[in-house]
């Protein structure tokens, strides 16, 4: 088994830089030695989004690539990058700077992924982060070369019904979470910070 991390577009990584030269960028609140590491080495993952509706139909193929999530792991701290892509893939902008539990579960779950004997077969898997904005759900995405064997590793914010650091497949998390998504719809409840519903 081996996790294969793919290589982000020339744009995408110059957006990244951009983000972390200290005299143009968006981490002043960053330790620069930790800055320093992000530039050198970072780890990029590429962001999936599924909406509401799709998640609740069971359709993981809806997911959009909508960018490239950019950690790193330092004596310094943990911190991550976001940087958007367009529609048409075309242009990539500096999104968000990430900090906290969420970033550092992810490091911790990218590590048990390499050594957790669950993923020991001999299988490949292609690392990417999935969100559900709706349903709170970030996670990584553990997306299997061979058709079926998926794999979903929660990094939070965690819902009550899915702990932080519990795998799943697809079917497994689509079950779990599927009342909580058909409920979102049949109230229309706006996602947090969100003016609407959000599908």
């Amino acid at each position: 088994m081996s996790l294969r991390f793919l290589t982000p577009p020339e744009d995408s990584i110059r957006a990244f830089e951009m983000a972390v030269t200290p005299t143009k960028g968006k981490l002043s609140g960053v330790d620069a030695r930790l800055r320093e590491r992000m530039r050198q080495t970072p780890t990029a993952l590429p962001i999936y989004v599924l909406g509401l509706d799709s998640f609740e139909r069971g359709d993981i193929n809806d997911a959009s690539l909508v960018g490239w999530h950019y950690v790193v792991a330092d004596k310094a701290g943990n911190a991550g990058v976001d940087v958007y892509v367009d529609n048409k893939q075309t242009r990539h902008t500096f999104g968000a700077v990430n900090r906290g539990a969420i970033v550092d579960e992810t490091v911790a779950q990218l590590s048990s992924a390499r050594e957790d004997a669950r993923y020991a077969e001999e299988r490949d898997y292609e690392v990417r982060i999935l969100r559900v904005p709706a349903l709170y759900l970030v996670a990584l995405w553990l997306k299997a070369y061979q058709a079926g064997h998926d794999r979903f590793v929660s990094v939070g914010p965690a819902l009550s019904t899915l702990a932080a650091g519990s795998g799943h497949s697809w079917s497994e998390l689509h079950q779990r979470l599927r009342m909580q998504a058909q409920a979102r719809i049949r109230n229309d409840i706006p996602a947090k910070g969100q003016p609407g519903r959000r599908r």
